[in-house]
């Protein structure tokens, strides 16, 4: 997949001293929902098993979310326990776009966001736009 235009998605591999890097990809994704105006950048990370174990996706910036660790590691069933080998890597990023709208407050990773987002959705509203002004406003979309 290099670019998917009906989503404003794209994921390619990394290149590195001219070759490229299958087991990793950096990729991008247009935010939803309370997140729409973003543009978040994600790297996949493949171990050797894949497809038989899920990538590992790390958000780029840092993205106040309940299911984003502090690191930019994502908690998503998807990326575990749900888990399947015919799962692709255009499935990976709709599913993160998915959770960007929808957190799973019974898994968070981040426990100060999703306590806001449980307690005080305004509040929690105006710190993901913080963070999008900061992070998330610029993307290549149109490069190469």
């Amino acid at each position: 997949m290099r670019k998917t235009r009906g989503y404003m998605m794209y994921a390619r591999p990394v290149s590195e001293n001219n070759k490229l890097n299958i087991m990793q990809w950096e990729c991008g994704i247009p935010g939803t929902d309370m997140y729409a105006g973003g543009y978040f950048r994600i790297n996949l990370f493949f171990k050797q098993t894949y497809p038989f174990t899920p990538p590992v996706a790390q958000f780029v910036c840092p993205v106040y979310h309940p299911n984003v660790y502090e690191n930019g590691t994502v908690c998503l069933d998807l990326l575990g326990d749900k888990w399947k080998p015919s799962l692709g890597i255009e499935r990976v990023l709709y599913a993160l776009q998915q959770l960007l709208a929808n957190p799973n407050i019974k898994s968070p990773a981040n426990k100060a966001a999703s306590d806001e987002y449980k307690n005080s959705k305004a509040r929690f509203a105006r710190k993901v736009r913080e963070n999008i002004k900061k992070y998330h406003t610029g993307h290549e979309w149109a490069t190469e």
